[in-house]
């Protein structure tokens, strides 16, 4: 990712790295900084990035999930109310909260405090592979079980029978029009599998056919 002071985020398998092009052209200074477990990580194997609204870097790694406040990494455990501490994907929702996917549910930070969901709340699989907020401000997760669509109150699945390719959810995009599409797995092309397509009021799958 870009943040909002023009740096150049990388996550990589050694360790975070972060570019500053404005440094370039300073005499002495270091363009890249690398963050690894001797910096605070608790693993050097990094996944994907999110700024949040202050600011702060949110990263989950394979030994768990930080947040970088400039200076220092935090690390962030189920006891902070997370529901496990493998992150796997996240976006910055439009009241500035930051929504985070996990292997065992989905949570969100107010700034204050995390709230966990499960499936004991009405997502549809605890195992979230991509998150998005629609035009209309939903919440959208896709899991390895379905997709689950949140409005703040109310929960509403979709799985093959409503519409999806498959099941199993691999990951997902918004589109510029509106459209959600999720990219769903499959044991074979007969019993599934393909790009899914959700135009606000119905789906539309491609196979290879």
């Amino acid at each position: 990712i870009q943040d909002r002071a023009g740096r150049y985020w990388f996550a990589t398998l050694r360790g975070a790295s972060c570019m500053d092009p404005a440094v370039s052209s300073v005499s002495g200074a270091d363009l890249w900084t690398t963050y690894n477990t001797d910096s605070g990580l608790p693993s050097n194997r990094v996944g994907g990035f999110l700024e949040d609204g202050d600011g702060r870097i949110w990263t989950a790694t394979e030994g768990g999930l930080v947040r970088f406040d400039g200076s220092a990494w935090e690390r962030i455990t189920t006891d902070d109310g997370i529901p496990t501490d493998g992150g796997t994907c996240g976006i910055l929702d439009r009241r500035g909260r930051p929504w985070l996917g996990f292997r065992d549910g989905v949570a969100v930070y107010d700034g204050r405090e995390f709230r966990s969901f499960g499936t004991a709340d009405g997502l549809v699989n605890n195992h979230v592979a991509s998150i998005h907020q629609d035009r209309e401000g939903h919440m959208w997760f896709g899991t390895h079980g379905g997709v689950s669509q949140y409005d703040d109150s109310t929960w509403r699945t979709f799985r093959m029978k409503d519409g999806l390719a498959d099941d199993d959810i691999w990951s997902g995009f918004l589109d510029s029009r509106g459209n959600l599409w999720f990219a769903a797995g499959g044991r074979s092309e007969v019993e599934g599998g393909g790009l899914s397509r959700f135009d606000g009021s119905r789906w539309t799958t491609y196979t290879t056919r």
